[in-house]
């Protein structure tokens, strides 16, 4: 099993998610969720590669992001989302201008998590904050346990675990 960290940086990307949405500060909870998501990513990406693709965030997103609802999200739709608002603080992205990738919007409270009415607006799915904070904390468990069992992959994830943002006290 792997050895708790000081200033365990996945808890801290937790934490920080849990805070901005306590305080309704909901536009940062997103982009939180999908650099969550790409330190994710990076930590999965294969042992030959010095840096993380946009193939190792969808194939996390694919593994263990799962937000339930009326319609499946595709990776390539949560890539194209979180390039929006990574980058634009806005809905869409260049690759919005692929055939069939649809945009993504927030809301916060739904049951379903992810809502979808092609009749209303074609091409727009909602998606639940709060679903999608459960869905990246409950990826992290179990790609944490995955490798955590893994005597073999294990030293690779410490060792770039070892290598995210970590703050120590002065």
């Amino acid at each position: 099993m792997m050895e708790p960290l000081p200033n365990d940086p996945i808890t801290s990307i937790q934490r920080a998610v849990d805070i901005v949405i306590e305080n309704r500060c909901f536009g940062a909870a997103v982009i939180l969720l999908f650099a969550g998501i790409d330190a994710m990513g990076n930590l999965n990406r294969p042992e030959s590669r010095n840096f993380s693709t946009a193939e190792d965030f969808k194939e996390w997103v694919r593994r263990y992001f799962h937000v339930e609802g009326e319609t499946a999200v595709t990776p390539e739709e949560w890539w194209a989302a979180r390039n929006a608002i990574i980058h634009t603080f806005g809905t869409y992205s260049r690759a919005h201008q692929t055939q069939g990738v649809r945009a993504l919007a927030w809301m916060v409270g739904s049951r379903p998590y992810v809502r979808y009415n092609p009749q209303v607006k074609p091409g727009l799915v909602l998606v639940d904050i709060l679903g999608m904070r459960e869905a990246l904390f409950g990826g992290m468990e179990r790609f944490v346990a995955e490798y955590s069992a893994d005597a073999a992959r294990r030293p690779i994830m410490e060792g770039r675990i070892r290598q995210m943002v970590m703050t120590y006290p002065v």
